[in-house]
């Protein structure tokens, strides 16, 4: 990721933003490609929006992104295998062009990435926070880009869930993770 980037929003639109935080490498055995997730910020680096102190609701957004690589895994490990690459070398990847806004909302700041690939279907599911309060999820939906009837179910039973958040069509609706979690270890929310 680099600064001044554009990525499309989940709208369609297309914003800038100045930094990228908090990465994270996953694998996609299925599709053999690598995930890459982090924190877009649009003005700088600074760790936190907090929505009383938005300036600007609708530019003051961290949202959470993607980015899929052309490149193959097995490529990229033959690369290293034949050039006799240390596991920590820098190997060039290709990247899609286009980087994902996989939630944002606006006056908020949705972070910490933290995906998980299912090994047989490579599909993934990705845990994030919502001003480093709340804990939620996203799934990627069918490749196919029909949704089954499990998506429709889950879309169904969240859409009261998702705060002001909006998201990607490839992905479903956010759900608050936080009751269920404050639930189990005994804590009242």
């Amino acid at each position: 990721f680099n600064p001044n980037t554009l990525v499309t929003m989940p709208d369609g639109q297309l914003r800038s933003f100045e930094c990228f935080r908090i990465p994270s490498i996953k694998v996609d055995p299925v599709r053999d490609i690598l995930l890459a997730f982090a924190e877009a910020r649009p003005k700088g680096c600074p760790d936190h929006v907090k929505p009383s102190e938005a300036t600007d609701p609708t530019q003051d957004v961290i949202a959470v992104v993607v980015r899929r690589s052309r490149s193959k895994v097995a490529d990229l490990v033959k690369k290293m295998r034949e050039q006799r690459l240390h596991p920590s070398s820098v190997v060039p990847v290709e990247w899609e062009s286009e980087i994902e806004a996989i939630v944002a909302e606006p006056g908020h700041t949705l972070g910490n990435p933290s995906p998980m690939v299912d090994a047989q279907s490579g599909r993934v599911a990705l845990q994030f926070s919502r001003d480093n309060l709340e804990a939620w999820y996203v799934y990627e939906l069918a490749d196919d880009g029909v949704r089954n009837a499990v998506d429709a179910a889950a879309e169904d039973t969240t859409k009261s869930d998702t705060a002001g958040m909006v998201h990607s069509r490839r992905w479903s609706a956010p759900r608050n993770l936080s009751a269920s979690i404050w639930k189990q270890l005994g804590l009242n929310t």
